[in-house]
C-alpha cells in the first residue's frame, strides 16, 4: 500500500471484485484498469516543447548553443502514439511557418506508432507547402525502424536525419 495511488486503486478493486464476483472477472477488470492508468501516465509524461530560434538551447553535451536565424526546434519528449497525437498536432498548428528549417529533436521519443507516423506525415506535407525543410535529430531505434518502414526517412532524405543535435544544427546552417 506504499505504491502509487493508481496501483493501490487497481489492487483494491481487483480484491473487492474477487470477493464479491469472481476471480476471472476481477483479473479482467484489473488488467483494464492497469492499462488505462498506464496509458494515462504515458500521456502525462509526453510533451512537445518549442525552442524558439535564437534562444539558448542545450546540445547533447549540455553546452549552450544559439540556434541559427530562421530555424525552429521542437523537442518531442516521451512516446508519440495515438493518445499523444493531439499534443503534437497542437504544437504543429502553433508553429511559425516563417522559418526555413524545422528540427524535430526526438532524443527522448522512445516509442512511435502508426498514429504518430500519420501526424508526422501531416506535418511534412504542411512544411512542404510552406517550403520548410524538416530535420530529425536523436531518433531512437524503434521510431527509426518505423520511420524507415513507412518511408519517412526516404522522403526527408537520409542527409536530414542525425544522431546528434549539433549535427542537425550544422545541417540547418547549410540549408539557410
Amino acid at each position: 500500500l506504499k505504491g502509487q495511488k493508481s496501483d493501490i486503486f487497481v489492487l483494491l478493486i481487483t480484491f473487492i471484485i474477487t470477493i464479491f464476483v469472481d476471480l476471472t472477472v476481477a483479473i479482467g477488470v484489473g488488467l483494464i484498469l492497469a492499462a488505462f492508468f498506464f496509458i494515462k501516465k504515458m500521456i502525462d509524461l509526453s510533451d512537445i516543447r518549442l525552442i524558439y530560434r535564437n534562444e539558448d538551447a542545450t546540445s547533447n553535451d549540455n553546452d549552450k548553443i544559439t540556434l541559427p536565424k530562421d530555424v525552429l526546434v521542437y523537442e518531442i519528449e516521451g512516446p508519440l502514439f495515438f493518445c499523444t497525437i493531439r499534443k503534437f498536432e497542437q504544437a504543429a498548428e502553433r508553429a511559425d511557418i516563417n522559418h526555413k528549417v524545422l528540427i524535430l529533436r526526438m532524443r527522448k521519443t522512445n516509442y512511435l506508432d502508426a498514429g504518430g507516423i500519420h501526424a508526422l506525415e501531416q506535418l511534412i506535407n504542411a512544411c512542404k507547402q510552406n517550403k520548410v525543410q524538416i530535420i530529425l535529430s536523436g531518433v531512437m531505434e524503434q521510431p527509426r525502424k518505423l520511420l524507415e518502414q513507412f518511408g519517412i526517412i526516404k522522403e526527408l532524405g537520409q542527409q536530414n536525419i542525425f544522431s546528434h543535435f549539433n549535427d542537425a544544427i550544422k545541417r540547418s546552417e547549410e540549408l539557410i
